[in-house]
């Protein structure tokens, strides 16, 4: 397996599973540099549908490659779960930090703190050209939501993530500390594993 082929067009995602994936001797590209434009409707009803739903679309123009998709989201258990798999979406057609944080924060003021605890999901899907079969992966952190937006790294809900055994938010944390306790850290390690074993 030389390269992988990332279901996204997100730079900030593909950034963070190069630097996760750095170890291992493959290449990751982008939707963006495969100069992909069509859009892939994620309409599924869990993480792991629409995880694999990016793989199949992608797989069916490159059958031939590895491709590695995922969904991610946050589920804030007062909320039933929500925003879920519509976490990109929460704030309507405003995909902004500004925009999701400051509308879960509404959604959660009226709980207590030790309420609003939360869950960042990551479920990686794994096509393999050689049998057409697709594999999962799944990682999670566990935090709660704070009532203000706090730090300036990350993205999404990161600024209102708090991990409470390091006394910060997500978005406050480096690049570094991030990559290594991220749900889709979580995810990656657990791919990795399996490549290191079997690809």
């Amino acid at each position: 397996m030389n390269r992988i082929i990332l279901a996204t067009h997100n730079e900030h995602k593909t950034e963070e599973v190069k630097h996760i994936l750095q170890d291992l001797a493959v290449d990751v590209y982008s939707l963006k540099d495969i100069e992909w434009t069509e859009e892939i409707v994620e309409d599924g009803e869990t993480f792991s549908d629409n995880a694999s739903l990016k793989a199949v679309a992608v797989a069916e123009k490159y059958s031939a490659e590895y491709i590695l998709a995922d969904d991610s989201g946050l589920a804030v258990d007062v909320l039933n779960g929500e925003p879920g798999v519509k976490s990109a979406r929460y704030a309507g057609n405003d995909r902004s930090s500004q925009a999701l944080c400051s509308k879960l924060i509404e959604e959660t003021k009226d709980f207590p703190f030790s309420e609003r605890t939360a869950h960042f999901v990551t479920i990686l899907a794994f096509y393999q050209p050689h049998d057409r079969t697709i594999m999962t992966f799944e990682g999670s952190v566990d935090g709660l939501i704070i009532d203000k937006m706090v730090g300036s790294n990350g993205f999404g809900y990161d600024p209102v993530f708090y991990l409470p055994e390091l006394g910060k938010t997500m978005a406050e944390l480096s690049s570094e500390q991030k990559n290594k306790l991220s749900h889709r850290y979580n995810a990656l390690s657990n791919f990795k594993k399996y490549i290191q074993q079997n690809v």
